[in-house]
């Protein structure tokens, strides 16, 4: 009877321990499923290198054009100063090409905040954007580039087994890529007229 006894008392400790047991798994998979659904919530968010991601450009000629019709602003304008975070940036107008612009007016810009054609460095660049509360903004994924070191976007490398040199590759679509903004300037200089 005793051992009986035991034997229920045992067999009620382990049925208690599983439960319990039991219970702490069911509850650690629900802090886990609130964990989960977070972390998936927030992986739906790109993060600051991964925002955007420009198309190349396969006319530029025909892009030029629509840029040209679609924006309010197009100029060459001389970047003078870049503030040390990079979002804003000084410009001294050049040339205008379509907008309410004056050669010789300072205007300040911003950079956007996620895609290209982010305004890095000084010397002259071929704008097109729009003005918004007296700040200049160009558009998001457009044409702006810089006129003695068009950026635009660096081919993706050839794949390693291709026999093609990646140097030379990218040396020659930097030439195509001055040649390309040389055109747009004669481009949106025959559409301002």
């Amino acid at each position: 009877r005793a051992r009986l006894q035991r034997l229920i008392v045992l067999r009620t400790i382990k049925l208690a321990l599983r439960t319990v047991f039991i219970q702490d798994v069911v509850h650690k998979l629900k802090k886990m499923k609130y964990f989960f659904s977070i972390l998936i919530f927030l992986s739906c968010f790109p993060g600051p290198g991964e925002i955007c991601t420009c198309a190349p450009v396969g006319n530029w000629k025909g892009a030029t054009e629509a840029e040209f019709k679609n924006v309010e602003l197009v100029f060459i304008g001389d970047v003078q100063r870049i503030e040390k975070s990079g979002s804003k940036y000084e410009i001294v107008v050049c040339e205008v090409f379509k907008g309410n612009l004056t050669e010789g007016q300072r205007i300040s810009g911003i950079n956007p905040k996620s895609c290209n054609p982010i305004v890095d460095r000084k010397g002259q660049w071929l704008f097109f954007g729009k003005s918004d509360q007296n700040k200049f903004t160009q558009n998001i994924c457009g044409l702006t580039n810089h006129l003695v070191e068009p950026i635009g976007q660096l081919p993706p490398p050839p794949p390693p087994d291709s026999g093609i040199n990646y140097e030379e590759y990218k040396s020659t679509w930097k030439k195509e890529a001055k040649e390309i903004v040389k055109g747009q300037i004669k481009i949106v200089r025959e559409l301002a007229q």
